[in-house]
């Protein structure tokens, strides 16, 4: 099975943005982890918060399809629909590896 295509930041080209992206991207793993372990401690509202702030983040770097992920993360998850927030959250997870791969900066 070949692999999903890399995401890049729409802003990959503008070097006056290169600082904002490559901090994006380098915190990007650490905040999905903490998205993962406040859903198996079943901690509705730290998700939703730490969601709706990595839609934020995502949104100044230039990542529209993390903006959407996130943000369906914290609506799920500040409605306590497990099933929905898990699913978002395992999406947001992929996403967030193939952006790992379209960054410059990334082993």
């Amino acid at each position: 099975m070949k692999p999903s295509p890399p995401i890049y930041s729409d802003f990959d080209e503008d070097l006056s943005m290169r600082d904002v992206v490559e901090s994006f991207v380098i915190g990007l793993a650490e905040r999905v982890d903490g998205l993962q372990d406040g859903e198996m401690a079943g901690d509705f509202g730290a998700i939703s918060r730490a969601a709706g702030e990595l839609a934020a983040a995502a949104r100044e770097a230039g990542y529209p399809s993390i903006v959407d992920a996130a943000e369906r993360v914290a609506t799920a998850s500040a409605a306590r629909a497990g099933d929905e927030a898990r699913k978002a959250i395992v999406e947001l997870t992929e996403l967030a590896q193939r952006v790992r791969r379209g960054s410059r900066g990334a082993a």
